[in-house]
């Protein structure tokens, strides 16, 4: 769906945040209903603009989303990043398996070329990464609290 933050809801509310809820709820029971998975876009707030790894915490508008959302998944790129064509796949939420993984890409959007690397190669290194995995859980920790 492109894009779901820009449908409009079958009932308004006065508040956009409750508004884009609706809006992913029916998206949600369309592919139940259809047993298909439906794939959408969502945009990042300021905090996501330079992060190295885009989290939940940076998703725009209505964080309600991330509640209906069965699996997010976000690809983050610095400038250093699109200068070399690398990245990262960050699985933000996997209701039916792993998430707080981050995957080092190899990027050419200019072909539309994404392949994921192997973990040693991720730009990032390991001191970054065990510092967005621990950013990661103290977020989902204070997301069940």
């Amino acid at each position: 769906v492109d894009y779901a933050d820009i449908l409009k809801p079958i009932s308004f509310s006065k508040e956009k945040r409750n508004d884009l809820e609706t809006i992913y709820e029916e998206l949600r029971g369309i592919a139940q209903e259809f047993e298909c998975p439906v794939w959408t876009a969502s945009q990042t707030n300021r905090s996501g603009i330079n992060a190295e790894v885009i989290t939940m915490e940076s998703i725009s508008e209505a964080y309600s989303k991330c509640f209906v959302a069965d699996f997010i998944f976000s690809v983050s790129r610095t400038v250093d990043d699109k200068m070399n064509n690398t990245g990262r796949i960050f699985i933000a939420k996997n209701r039916n398996g792993i998430d707080g993984v981050v995957y080092p890409i190899f990027m050419d959007a200019a072909n539309v070329d994404i392949k994921v690397l192997p973990q040693s190669s991720l730009a990032t290194g390991d001191e970054k990464l065990s510092k967005v995995q621990k950013m990661y859980k103290e977020f989902r920790e204070s997301q069940s609290s």
